[in-house]
C-alpha cells in the first residue's frame, strides 16, 4: 500500500521536466511516475529465502 503526502509532484530526468502535476494526474497518464509507483509496489513483495 503507497500513502500520499504530498500533492505536487516534478518527474526530472537528465536535468529536465519529463512531468510534473498530482499523483492522480500521472497516475492516469501511465508515464514515467506511474511506472515507479508499480515497481515499488511490486518490491514490496520481494522477500529473500
Amino acid at each position: 500500500m503507497i500513502t500520499v503526502y504530498f500533492c505536487y509532484i516534478v518527474v526530472l530526468s537528465d536535468g529536465v521536466v519529463k512531468e510534473s502535476g498530482r499523483p492522480d494526474e500521472l497516475m492516469k497518464k501511465n508515464g514515467i511516475f506511474a511506472g515507479m509507483v508499480k515497481a515499488q509496489a511490486e518490491g514490496q513483495e520481494w522477500a529473500l529465502n
